[in-house]
């Protein structure tokens, strides 16, 4: 009686009869959740990211895009969405011009 009832089920599985077991649920991966570094393009895990300029880096790939100096969170500055020293880099790039950069003789001669 019993084999009655599994060769009747292995039959009616065979033809297509679907069962709960085995059907592949679409489970989302973690690659699609895990945020990628910015500068690398690599997945940022929970224990290594730094969050910065609204974005999550590893803490190696945060580093100013003119010297290359490694940066803190929230400890430089950002120009079109690109990390900066604040000083000297940022300053020298982005600040006022003339001798002495900034101050009383922060003027351009013509």
């Amino acid at each position: 009686m019993l084999s009655a009832r599994l060769g009747s089920a292995l039959r009616s599985h065979r033809r297509g009869a679907s069962h709960s077991r085995c059907e592949r649920r679409a489970e989302p991966s973690r690659a699609d959740s895990m945020p990628k570094c910015p500068r690398c393009q690599k997945e940022v895990y929970f224990a290594e990211k730094v969050t910065s300029l609204g974005k999550d880096w590893h803490r190696p790939c945060l580093r100013c895009e003119k010297c290359n100096k490694t940066l803190t969170s929230g400890g430089h500055a950002e120009h079109d969405g690109k990390p900066y020293c604040n000083h000297p880099c940022y300053a020298a790039l982005f600040g006022p011009k003339g001798f002495g950069r900034g101050g009383a003789e922060s003027h351009t001669f013509k």
